[in-house]
């Protein structure tokens, strides 16, 4: 992949905000451009999705693997988060509060498959609403993690 760092090495970039004297801090990928920032951004809400059709498709009926759902270091949202948003911009406080959401759904989603493995699967499916709300927060504060990062924050 061009433009990016193989694993185990790191990168410190140098952060100069106006005003302020230059900074460096570590950094396993390159600053990126308008287009990369869009693009990687896009993926980790099609991400999001999956999640919330993989959740979905196990209340149905689905024979869906269950550990990316519930835990929230095994999805592929959870992998993108860690490795990329809490290491590069864990200083914006949208972060921190992403980071508290997407443990909180996965909480939320585990509870559900519990309830569908008890035999309420019509009580699972009604309380989606709950994840749909949880999951819209997470779509609005990746979009305003997004902004700043393009803002310079």
């Amino acid at each position: 992949m061009a433009g990016r760092t193989r694993p185990g090495f790191v990168i410190f970039a140098c952060i100069r905000r106006p005003g302020r004297p230059a900074t460096s801090r570590p950094t396993a990928f390159p600053p990126l451009m308008s287009d990369d920032l869009k693009q990687e951004f896009d993926a980790a809400r099609i991400k999001h999705m999956l999640f919330k059709s993989k959740l979905r498709s196990a209340l149905f009926g689905s024979q869906t693997a269950e550990g990316p759902i519930r835990d929230p270091q095994q999805c592929a949202f959870g992998h993108w988060l860690t490795q990329r948003v809490l290491t590069d911009f864990g200083h914006l406080p949208e972060s921190r509060e992403l980071d508290r959401l997407h443990n909180q759904i996965h909480r939320e989603a585990s509870r559900l498959l519990d309830m569908h493995h008890a035999g309420q699967q019509d009580a699972a499916i009604g309380e989606l609403a709950e994840i749909n709300r949880l999951a819209d927060h997470i779509t609005r504060l990746l979009r305003t993690i997004e902004e700043s990062i393009r803002g310079g924050r």
